[in-house]
């Protein structure tokens, strides 16, 4: 549902910005430096970015379309 994907993008940014608190309290807490830590996550950005231009439905013939 192409309503949705502005919404989605904006809840994916903010899971965004829970990981990098989440992963700046480890790191700051005495034990992070003894353990593996999870990669840190791309630029912000790149959330939106690599979302397609097209959608599933811009792909389809307009009278399929309007059936989605």
């Amino acid at each position: 549902r192409e309503a949705w994907v502005d919404c989605l993008l904006t809840m994916a940014e903010v899971e965004w910005e829970h990981e990098r608190w989440f992963r700046g309290r480890v790191l700051a807490h005495w034990i992070g430096a003894r353990i593996r830590l999870w990669s840190e996550p791309p630029a912000r950005s790149t959330i939106r970015d690599s979302m397609p231009v097209r959608t599933r439905a811009a792909e389809l013939p307009p009278e399929v379309a309007l059936t989605l």
